[in-house]
């Protein structure tokens, strides 16, 4: 998974049969497989673009390029990507956020764990740091019907 909300995206340049004439490009990103109702993100001069408008933690995105050449042609990607965000407060990596994700958190933040990968996914509260805090809190969404991590 993906650690941040807002990644860069990027691709191989589209080939141009006419040395003078440049290349834009739209990215077509969706949370839905076949791309029905993409967000479209027109006129990318270069072959990457970081997103700007933060994703959704806990879900999965799937992207495409079209390019259009100065000379009117274009061509879409030739294949569709995907990703997901991460999922915070799954500490151990399974996509799914249980009890033992606490006792990963609890023995991290006491010094007998092991770190975790990446950090921010002991970041439940969104405080920026991992502290007793977070453990506190991943209790509280798992066994009390506390808010969803970084929604309190």
């Amino acid at each position: 998974p993906i650690a941040t909300r807002t990644p860069m995206l990027e691709w191989t340049a589209a080939t141009v049969s006419d040395p003078l004439a440049h290349v834009i490009y739209s990215l077509h990103l969706s949370t839905d497989s076949s791309l029905l109702s993409p967000i479209v993100v027109p006129d990318i001069s270069s072959e990457y673009y970081l997103i700007e408008q933060p994703l959704n933690w806990a879900s999965k995105y799937w992207w495409n390029v079209k390019a259009v050449g100065s000379n009117g042609g274009e061509t879409w990607s030739s294949q569709i990507f995907r990703f997901r965000t991460l999922t915070l407060g799954d500490i151990d990596g399974n996509e799914t956020v249980t009890v033992s994700d606490v006792v990963y958190l609890v023995n991290y933040i006491f010094g007998g764990g092991s770190e975790l990968n990446p950090i921010e996914s002991g970041d439940v509260d969104c405080s920026g740091i991992v502290t007793v805090s977070d453990a506190a809190y991943l209790i509280s969404y798992l066994l009390g019907g506390g808010p969803a991590p970084c929604e309190g």
